[in-house]
């Protein structure tokens, strides 16, 4: 739902509530400037807002959960929104206000680091690893297969949004495979497998201690299509 609003702490709101319980006047002052971007409610804000804060924190921390073993923070959430309220635009401001600066920075890293690498004689090339370009984010243009390969050049984790959440879901849905996968990396166990290329012989894949968080987007048209009594069964 749209606000009309520059100010989005309402004394007694849910919302609000949790923010004040989390004791965050950092992430007080985040909402309220997106919120002077873009008119949206600040539950938007927020479900876009803590996985993208979640993977600035990483693999590089953990807590103990419930049940007494470590977890680590990174968080799944999902927009469901009508068609025209700006779920794509707060997305992008977020990503943009959390990530923007360190982006610039890992990018000119992997330019410096290919211009030393390209430097090399052919015989040291063969002794170091190619220079890898890091990036913490992927969006609607990465495959599923391209999301894992990406987050397999991460030493630090990687944040995955689809505005079209519909699409992802519904490859997901009809690839059993995928589907174990993302519950394995969710869990954050190690990855492994096998690339096998045409001539039966390939490298070896694996992801050590994975942490991704994902945002998705979607209508609440698409979830009423999606939802059946079964699934309250």
């Amino acid at each position: 739902r749209a606000k009309n609003t520059n100010n989005v702490k309402k004394k007694g709101d849910k919302m609000s509530q949790i923010l004040d319980d989390l004791d965050s006047k950092f992430l007080w002052d985040i909402v309220n400037k997106i919120q002077k971007s873009v008119q949206v409610d600040v539950e938007m804000i927020l479900t876009a807002l803590m996985p993208m804060l979640s993977v600035v924190i990483g693999n590089k921390a953990k807590f103990i959960g419930p049940s007494g073993t470590a977890m680590r923070v990174n968080t799944w959430s999902t927009i469901i929104a009508n068609t025209g309220s700006r779920k794509s635009t707060t997305m992008n401001i977020i990503h943009k206000a959390i990530l923007g600066e360190l982006n610039k920075k890992l990018n000119l890293d992997y330019s410096k680091a290919i211009v030393k690498y390209n430097k090399l004689s052919k015989k040291d090339k063969e002794s170091v690893k190619r220079p890898v370009k890091q990036s913490l984010y992927t969006g609607n243009s990465s495959t599923f297969e391209g999301m894992i390969k990406k987050l397999s050049y991460q030493t630090h984790g990687l944040i995955a949004q689809y505005d079209e959440a519909n699409i992802f879901l519904t490859k997901m849905n009809k690839n059993l495979t995928h589907q174990a996968i993302a519950t394995a990396i969710y869990e954050m166990e190690t990855y492994n497998h096998d690339l096998v290329g045409a001539k039966g012989v390939g490298d070896f894949m694996e992801i050590d201690d994975p942490f991704m968080s994902m945002t998705l987007a979607s209508t609440s048209q698409w979830l009423y299509e999606q939802i059946s009594f079964k699934d309250f069964k």
